[in-house]
C-alpha cells in the first residue's frame, strides 16, 4: 500500500530530474538543496524543527508508518501539529554540529541513489523556487530560478526510502544539463545471456540502468541462450556479488516492481547476486562452463537477470529464448522468465513488454537431449500463451520441432495478436497446425517447412492438407505472404476420425475431467467448427502478394474445397490471387506429370505475354527448386543430404 503524500511548505524546494538553471549561482542551489535535505534527514535523525538551521515556517517531513496516529499537517501560519508519540525529543544544534552535518549531507547527496524517483510524468511551465523567508539563517538567499520541469517527483517516494533526491544525478551544476554517469554510447542494443561472463556484464548493465533509468531505453533485444529444461530446485546460497547498500535497495525495489514479493523476492535476489554456475550434472559433473550443461544455479541466474532487464527496458523489441522448462508441470517450480511473462500477460498488468514485437523459440542446447539428428520436442502452444496477447507482438519463429506429447494442446481461435508465424522444418500434426493458424486474429505471414532432421516415428508427420488449407482460408482477406515447403509430408487425404469427437453435438464429461481439460476441449472444438465452415480456393486470397509453395499444394489450393477447378478444367492462371506479385513453385519437374505440365506451361506463356496483371516474377519453372523432406532414422545413411540445421535456430 502506497503511503499518503507529505505536505511541504509552498515555498519549499525540490530537486528536479533535468532542466536549465538560470539566474542562480551554483553554490546557492547547493545551499537550498542541503536545507531541504536537512528537513528530511533532521527529522529522520531525531532532530526537531527549531534548531538554528530549520525555520519554523517549514513543515518537517518524515516517513509516515503504521505507528502514526495522525499524519503531519501543515498550516498556512507555518506551524506544525503532530500527535504521534514515536518521535524523539527536539534538540538544537550548535554551529559546529550544523557544519559537520551539512558536510555529511553534501557527501550523501553525491553518493545517493535514485530510489527517490517514483513514476515520472510530464510537466510543463516554469518552476518557481524561492529561498526561505527571513526567519531562516541566511536572509540573503532570496532568489528565483526558472526550471522547465520535464518530470515531477513524488516526495513521499524519497522519504519512504530514507534517501536524498540525487542532485548530482539530476543535473550538472556547472553545465546546467543532465550528467549521466554511464555513456549511452556504450549501452548495447543486444544483451546476450549464456555464460558466467555474460551474467557479469548483464548485472553491471542492470545496475547502471537502475541508477540511470534512461539507459534502459537503448536496449532492443535480449537473447537467453542458456538451456532451462532441466532446471531442478533452486537452493539459495551465500551471495557471491557484493554491492552497496544503495544499490541493494535499488535492486530490491526493481525485483518488487517486476512482480516478486516476500519469499519469492528473497529467492530472486539470491539468484541475482550469484556469480558462478554450479557444476554440470548432465554427465559426471563437468565444468560449469561446458556447452549444453545442466546447471540449476546457472539457469536461474540467467533467467532472473533476463526478467529484471526486461522489466527496465521499455523499448525491447525482440526476445530469443530456449525452452522454458519441460518438467515444470511435474512438481518443479516455475522459472523466473515464466513467472515474469505470466505477470506481463495478466489482466492486472499493462506495463512491461509493451513494445515487444518478435519472439524466437530456439532449440534446447542440452548435451543429452539435443541430438542434432532429431527434431526437438517443444511445447509451442504453452510458450505462445506466455506472450501472444502482448499489445505489440507480431512475430513468432521456431524451427526443428515436433510436438511435446505432454504439452499444451489448445489456444482459443482468433485470440492471438501474432500476425507472422514461422514453423521452420518442423513435423506437426494436422490438428496442431489448424490450432496455430486459427489462433491469430489477423494472420499476414505464414511459413511452414519440413525436413532437416530425422524422426523415429513412422507416420505422425503426415499432415492432412485439406484441413490446413481450410484453416488458411480463415485469413483469406489478410494473408499477404504464404511459404509452404511441405509437399513431401502433406497428405491429400483428410482423416475424419481425427476430428470426429469435436464435430459431435455433445461432449460426455469424464468423471475425472478437470476444468482445465474441459476448457481445452471446448477451445479445440471451436477450432474445428471454425475450420470446417470455410469454403473457397486459391483465388479467394485477395491480399496475397508472395506465394512460395510445392506443386502439389499449389494445385490443391487451386482445386479448392469443392473441387470446381478439377471438374471444370479451368486454367491455373485464372485462379491465381488477384494481387499476387511473386510466385515460386517447388518440386516441379517437366515431363513427370502431364496434368501439371499443361497448366504450368499455360501459366508461363501468359506471364511472358504480360497477361497476369500484378504478377512480377515466377520461379521454379525453368529451374528446379527441390522440396524438403523428413527422413526416417533408418534412412539417414542413404539420404544424408536431408539432415541439416537452419541457421536461424543454430545459435550456440
Amino acid at each position: 500500500m502506497r503511503p499518503p503524500p507529505v505536505l511541504l511548505p509552498n515555498k519549499a524546494c525540490m530537486a528536479v530530474k533535468c532542466g536549465t538553471v538560470t539566474n542562480i549561482p551554483t553554490h546557492r542551489l547547493l545551499q537550498y538543496y542541503i536545507l531541504y535535505s536537512l528537513l528530511v534527514l533532521g527529522r529522520r535523525e531525531g532532530f526537531g524543527p527549531d534548531g538554528p538551521l530549520l525555520a519554523s515556517s517549514f513543515a518537517v517531513a518524515r516517513r509516515i508508518d503504521d505507528h502514526d496516529d495522525h499524519a503531519l499537517r501543515y498550516y498556512n501560519d507555518g506551524l506544525i501539529e503532530e500527535t504521534d508519540k514515536g518521535v524523539g525529543a527536539s534538540r538544537g544544534w550548535n554551529s559546529r554540529e550544523a557544519e559537520e552535518y551539512m558536510t555529511s549531507v553534501a557527501q550523501k547527496i553525491r553518493t545517493s541513489s535514485r530510489l527517490g524517483w517514483e513514476h515520472v510524468t510530464p510537466h510543463e511551465g516554469p518552476f518557481e523556487f524561492k529561498a526561505p523567508p527571513s526567519s531562516s539563517p541566511s536572509t540573503s538567499m532570496e532568489a528565483e530560478m526558472d526550471i522547465p520541469l520535464f518530470f515531477r517527483v513524488s516526495t513521499m517516494a524519497a522519504l519512504s526510502t530514507s534517501t536524498l533526491l540525487p542532485l548530482d544525478n539530476v543535473m550538472s551544476l556547472e553545465m546546467g544539463k543532465t550528467a549521466p554517469g554511464f555513456d549511452p554510447i556504450n549501452v548495447p542494443d543486444v544483451v546476450r545471456l549464456r555464460s558466467e561472463q555474460d551474467c557479469d556484464e548483464a548485472f553491471e548493465l542492470l545496475m547502471s540502468i537502475l541508477r540511470q533509468p534512461e539507459l534502459g531505453l537503448y536496449i532492443r533485444h535480449i537473447d537467453i541462450l542458456r538451456d532451462t529444461q532441466f532446471h531442478g530446485w533452486y537452493k539459495p546460497t551465500p551471495y557471491q556479488r557484493y554491492i552497496t547498500e544503495e544499490d541493494g535497495l535499488l535492486l530490491r525495489l526493481a525485483v518488487r516492481n517486476a512482480g516478486w514479493y516476500g519469499a519469492d523476492e528473497e529467492l530472486i535476489l539470491n539468484m541475482l547476486l550469484q556469480r558462478q554456475f554450479d557444476l554440470d550434472f548432465s554427465n559426471g559433473f563437468h565444468s560449469s562452463r561446458a556447452r549444453g550443461g545442466r546447471h540449476t544455479r546457472g539457469s536461474h541466474m540467467i533467467q532472473s537477470l533476463a526478467a529484471l532487464l526486461m522489466s527496465v527496458c521499455p523499448n525491447l523489441e525482440s526476445l530469443k529464448i530456449r525452452p522454458i522448462g519441460r518438467f515444470m508441470k511435474e512438481g518443479y517450480p516455475p522459472l523466473p522468465i515464466e513467472q515474469f511473462l505470466l505477470h506481463c500477460t495478466s489482466i492486472f498488468n499493462s506495463v512491461f513488454l509493451q513494445r515487444l514485437r518478435r519472439v524466437d523459440l530456439l532449440h534446447t542446447d542440452d548435451a543429452l537431449d539435443n541430438d542434432p539428428l532429431y527434431f526437438n520436442r517443444y511445447d509451442l502452444l504453452y510458450h505462445m500463451s506466455l506472450f501472444h496477447q502482448l499489445p505489440s507482438i507480431e512475430h513468432v519463429c521456431v524451427g526443428g520441432m515436433e510436438i511435446d506429447e505432454n504439452g499444451r494442446e489448445d489456444i482459443a481461435p482468433l485470440s492471438s495478436n501474432l500476425d507472422k508465424i514461422e514453423l521452420l522444418h518442423s513435423v506437426l500434426p494436422t490438428m496442431f497446425l489448424c490450432t496455430v493458424i486459427s489462433s491469430s486474429k489477423t494472420l499476414r505471414q505464414f511459413t511452414h517447412s519440413v525436413g532437416g532432421r530425422a524422426t523415429q516415428d513412422t507416420g505422425n508427420w503426415h499432415m492432412a492438407f485439406p484441413a490446413i488449407f481450410r484453416a488458411l482460408l480463415i485469413h483469406r482477406e489478410s494473408l499477404e505472404s504464404l511459404n509452404l515447403d511441405t509437399d513431401a509430408d502433406y497428405s491429400d487425404e483428410l482423416e475424419q476420425e481425427e476430428f470426429e469427437e469435436y464435430l459431435c453435438d455433445s461432449h460426455e464429461l469424464e468423471i475425472d475431467e478437470t476444468e482445465e481439460e474441459r476448457k481445452a476441449f471446448m477451445n479445440q472444438k471451436s477450432v474445428v467448427e471454425l475450420v470446417f465452415t470455410q469454403m473457397g480456393c486459391l483465388r479467394n486470397f485477395t491480399a496475397l502478394r508472395r506465394l512460395s509453395i510445392g506443386v502439389r499444394c499449389l494445385f490443391q489450393m487451386a482445386n479448392g474445397t469443392t473441387s470446381d477447378f478439377a471438374s471444370s478444367n479451368m486454367p491455373l492462371a485464372d485462379l491465381l490471387p488477384p494481387n499476387l506479385e511473386s510466385l515460386s513453385i517447388r518440386g516441379y519437374q517437366p515431363g513427370l506429370n502431364p496434368y501439371y505440365d499443361a497448366h504450368i506451361h499455360d501459366l508461363f506463356q501468359k506471364f511472358v505475354a504480360g497477361q497476369l496483371g500484378s504478377l512480377k516474377e515466377i520461379n521454379g519453372i525453368k529451374e528446379y527448386i527441390p522440396n524438403s523432406a523428413t527422413v526416417h532414422l533408418d534412412d539417414v545413411e542413404n539420404h544424408p543430404e536431408l539432415v541439416w540445421i537452419d541457421e536461424r535456430d543454430a545459435i550456440v
